[in-house]
């Protein structure tokens, strides 16, 4: 395959995947400005700006740090990169470039799901927040269920999963890694209730947590389901391991390091546990994650991706 082609469906992946973690990060700053008599506002305010690493952009761009300029930043503004309209338009582009590589039912997932979603966003009035949230992520379902049920599982289809699940690492660490030291209310009993529901919310991880641990929010068991659980899709362990078995199933004799490199990181997650983390400081070990999966990116993007 060409690395071009390569690349393409790769950051159509990647994109799709950033949309819907960009409306789940939206989604939980809105939950925390209904919650801000028990959690900082000013906190979650900042928190999608340090994720994304995008506050010094937001500074030039507007004057005044509140929820509807930061709605506005990451839902429409074309010169975030992080933006959600960003995303979508940048799925499109990808997946029209290599139209040929993916089933008719994929491409029309995103074509038709793609042009409607972006005419709502630039007619949005900054109002019903919520339905765009709920369309976007629905946009992303449509385009993933495409993927899985109509796709052969040949280069094409593993190159789509590697950049899903990169995508998806980064920013389950970005995330925890941001809100851990974010003040975090561990001793609060509501405010740490309330804060930490929220975060699992927006990993997709509150019924999963409920079923397992009921409300006992400690933070054993918050790095037990986040970062080591083998069944939770967006803990760290479960995506680094579809990223290493993805990497595996790529036939090349080019990658050697890229797959040492996500072999090693699963392996480090996969015989951890909670204690370890705690003992080497949660701040590091999520600022380690985040440049090692950084590196596996990277050798990544040099092995597969870029022209010889």
């Amino acid at each position: 395959m060409l690395s071009r082609t390569a690349s393409n469906l790769f950051w159509m992946a990647r994109y799709a995947e950033r949309a819907e973690n960009t409306a789940r990060i939206v989604h939980a700053v809105i939950f925390f400005n209904l919650m801000r008599g028990s959690i900082s506002t000013v906190n979650q305010l900042t928190a999608p700006l340090d994720i994304t690493g995008t506050r010094e952009m937001f500074s030039k761009h507007y004057d005044e740090l509140n929820m509807a300029n930061i709605l506005k930043f990451f839902i429409t503004d074309m010169e975030n990169p992080s933006s959600i309209k960003n995303a979508i338009t940048n799925v499109r582009n990808n997946a029209s470039a290599v139209h040929g590589c993916i089933t008719d039912d994929v491409w029309e997932s995103i074509n038709t799901s793609s042009v409607s979603l972006i005419k709502a966003l630039d007619t949005w009035d900054g109002t019903g927040y919520d339905m765009i949230m709920l369309r976007i992520i629905e946009f992303y379902h449509v385009f993933l269920g495409s993927v899985y049920s109509t796709m052969d599982r040949d280069d094409s289809y593993l190159f789509i999963k590697a950049g899903m699940s990169i995508e998806r690492s980064d920013n389950t660490a970005r995330i925890l890694d941001v809100q851990y030291q974010g003040n975090t209310p561990m001793n609060d009993g509501i405010a740490k209730y309330l804060y930490w529901t929220g975060i699992l919310r927006v990993l997709s991880a509150d019924d999963s947590f409920k079923r397992q641990y009921g409300d006992q929010i400690t933070i054993d068991n918050l790095l037990d389901m986040l970062v080591l659980s083998p069944s939770l899709p967006r803990s760290l362990l479960s995506s680094v391991n579809e990223l290493n078995e993805t990497m595996n199933g790529i036939k090349s004799h080019y990658g050697r390091g890229a797959k040492k490199l996500a072999a090693e990181l699963y392996a480090s997650l996969r015989f951890s546990t909670s204690d370890d983390i705690i003992k080497q400081g949660v701040d590091e070990f999520l600022t380690d994650f985040l440049s090692k999966i950084n590196r596996v990116a990277g050798e990544f993007s040099h092995s597969f991706l870029e022209a010889a």
